[in-house]
């Protein structure tokens, strides 16, 4: 995003902006920060403080539905389905290391 459309979307001069980049700007708040972080596509935690999370979480009615079916389908996944789903695939994962044969 350019300097321009950055201070369009905030609605701030683009000397504005310049200001936060070169760090003369030590803070944003208020509706500059809520646009600026909206403009970005960040969390305005994240924008005036760096702390995560950077991006937004989605709400649920902005997902797909293949999205929300694959959450759907993990919240139901316990704690031991995950362990043995992954130590199969380490055991799928060196029974094809052994298949290939030794490196070279």
């Amino acid at each position: 995003m350019t300097k321009a459309a950055l201070a369009r979307a905030a609605g701030v001069k683009k000397a504005t902006v310049t200001s936060w980049l070169d760090g003369t700007t030590k803070a944003l708040s208020g509706e500059v920060l809520l646009r600026a972080s909206h403009a970005l596509n960040v969390t305005p935690q994240w924008l005036q403080t760096g702390q995560l999370p950077k991006r937004p979480t989605p709400k649920m009615d902005e997902l797909t539905s293949t999205q929300r079916e694959i959450l759907d389908a993990m919240s139901r996944v316990t704690f031991q389905d995950y362990l043995e789903v992954m130590a199969d695939l380490k055991r799928r994962a060196i029974k094809a290391d052994d298949e290939d044969g030794p490196e070279e």
